[in-house]
C-alpha cells in the first residue's frame, strides 16, 4: 500500500515540478507524517530525456546502480547519497539527497536492482552479494536489457539452488541504443 502512496505522490507532484531532487523532497515531507516509526521507504530514480545522453540518477537509500560500458566493458557503480524516506527528519533528508548526471553511448546498459538480488540466499546463511552480481552484469557487456536481466536472474537461481527467498528479487535493466 505504502508503494501505491509513493507512486502517487510522485505522479501528482510532477504535474507542477520539473526538479526530480525537489520532487522526492516534496514526496518526503508528504509522505513521512504518515508512516510509523518502523517503516521507510528506498527508492532510485532514473530521469532520461529522449534524444540526450545525460541521464538524471538519485537515491533516497536505495541499492546503488551498475553501469557497464560498451566501449570498455568497464563497470561503474552510481551511488549519489540519500537516505531511506521516513528514516530521519525532513531536513536531514534534504541535506543528504544529491544527483548524479550520467552519459550512456550507445550500448551502454544501466542496471537497477533491490537488495533482494543482493541478499538472496542459499543454505541459508550465504548471499549472492554485490560482488556476484557485479560479475554477472560483467559477463552480460553487449547483451540486450532483456537478456542480461535474464541471465542475472539465472545466476541467482543458481546461486540459491531453487530456495525460497524471504525478498522481491526485482531488475530493472536500460540498455541505451
Amino acid at each position: 500500500m505504502i508503494v501505491s502512496i509513493v507512486r502517487t505522490l510522485i505522479h501528482t507532484c510532477v504535474q507542477f515540478e520539473t526538479s526530480i531532487p525537489k520532487v522526492l523532497r516534496w514526496v518526503n515531507r508528504n509522505l513521512t507524517p504518515d508512516l510509523s516509526s518502523d517503516m521507510f521507504v528506498t527508492l532510485s530514480v532514473a530521469a532520461l530525456t529522449p534524444g540526450q545522453p545525460s541521464l538524471h540518477f538519485l537515491r533516497a537509500g536505495h541499492e546503488p546502480a551498475l553501469v557497464v560500458r560498451k566501449a570498455t566493458g568497464r563497470m561503474e557503480r552510481v551511488a549519489p547519497s540519500g537516505t531511506a524516506m521516513g528514516l530521519l527528519e525532513m531536513n536531514a533528508f534534504d541535506r543528504l539527497l544529491s544527483e548524479d548526471h550520467l552519459d550512456l553511448q550507445s550500448g551502454d546498459v544501466l542496471l537497477l536492482y533491490t537488495d533482494g538480488v543482493t541478499e538472496a540466499m542459499r543454505d541459508g546463511d550465504q548471499e549472492f552479494g554485490v560482488d556476484r552480481l557485479e560479475q554477472a552484469f560483467a559477463r552480460c557487456a553487449g547483451h540486450s536489457a532483456t537478456d542480461t536481466v535474464n541471465d542475472i536472474l539465472a545466476a541467482v537461481d543458481r546461486f540459491t539452488q531453487g530456495a525460497a527467498q524471504h525478498d522481491d528479487i526485482t531488475l530493472v535493466a536500460i540498455r541505451k541504443t
